[in-house]
């Protein structure tokens, strides 16, 4: 903490003790208050009775002291009063001082955190210079490819039987695939998500393969995390996704389709929405010209499987 919000807590502690010294007082006083008017009570029904004679001073004497402790509790309570009307009144104006307090401090902090920013920022140059050094492969790629396709076109291929498929991928891992409308950034990407980043900003929280990687330097993905399955499990445990996913697939009844098109997954989707009875089992793109989508028809009396 700052100094300013340590004085005024020191401040707000030295009023509670006071009003803890006064409560204490006061239960004081009222306990001797009750003794005194118990003992005044007696003395003058003792006295009537004819039990034992008092005379009237010392009768007078217990009276005064009766009414001098109720008068010493109605002081001691007003004090009290006081003191805690006053207290919000006194910590009220210390607010301004501890929030320049606080505009200091963090300032301060901000000033860290912009640095860490920039260093990171610095990484992301990194990254990208990195990637770049990809270009060149990929353009290698590219000349292959086209030197693929004019071998095909002389072999008497048409265009759309020619190879589209680049060999390498055709942008850095951004997202991982999985269907069209599920294409998350997994530890398998070149770029942290924004989620990945805020939760290490916020909450200290890494993924598995970065707290690996921070420990040991080693460069693994969550699935190299995971228990290792033999292949006899791994077998039973996707036939059980497909199972609880498609009900028992007939593997011989999945087809495939492979839409071309400028914009594959458009096409892809609206191939989907032309094919309502379709079941989808996967859709993937290919390529930036091709999208492959495996589906499986209705069954004979019309019901669809899964």
């Amino acid at each position: 903490m700052f100094k300013e919000i340590e004085e005024f807590k020191q401040a707000e502690a030295k009023i509670d003790a006071r009003i803890e010294e006064l409560s204490h007082e006061i239960e004081q006083k009222k306990v001797e208050h009750a003794k005194a008017a118990a003992t005044y009570k007696k003395m003058m029904v003792d006295d009537s009775a004819g039990v034992k004679s008092y005379t009237t001073a010392e009768l007078n004497k217990a009276k005064m002291r009766d009414d001098e402790l109720a008068s010493e509790i109605q002081v001691a309570e007003e004090r009290l009063r006081m003191v805690r009307d006053g207290k919000s009144e006194k910590l009220e104006g210390m607010l301004e001082k501890v929030k320049k307090g606080w505009e200091r401090e963090s300032q301060k902090l901000n000033s860290e955190i912009q640095g860490i920013f920039n260093a990171a920022r610095e990484h992301r140059a990194k990254l990208t210079l990195e990637i770049q050094k990809g270009h060149e492969k990929y353009q290698k790629a590219q000349e292959l490819l086209r030197a693929l396709n004019q071998v095909e076109r002389i072999a008497g291929r048409d265009y759309n039987n020619q190879t589209t498929r680049l060999g390498v991928p055709e942008k850095p891992l951004l997202k991982e695939y999985h269907s069209l409308y599920y294409s998350p950034v997994t530890d398998k990407c070149v770029a942290p998500s924004e989620r990945e980043l805020t939760d290490a900003y916020q909450f200290g929280k890494l993924p598995q393969w970065v707290e690996r990687y921070a420990k040991t330097g080693q460069l693994v993905t969550d699935e190299d995390l995971k228990p290792k399955q033999t292949a006899e499990s791994k077998e039973q445990s996707n036939g059980g996704f497909l199972g609880k996913l498609f009900g028992k697939v007939d593997r011989n009844k999945i087809r495939t389709v492979k839409v071309q098109s400028p914009n594959p997954k458009e096409a892809a989707e609206r191939w989907i929405n032309d094919h309502p009875t379709a079941t989808i089992i996967s859709s993937e793109q290919r390529s930036n010209s091709m999208h492959e989508i495996q589906y499986i028809l209705p069954d004979e009396d019309g019901k669809e499987l899964g």
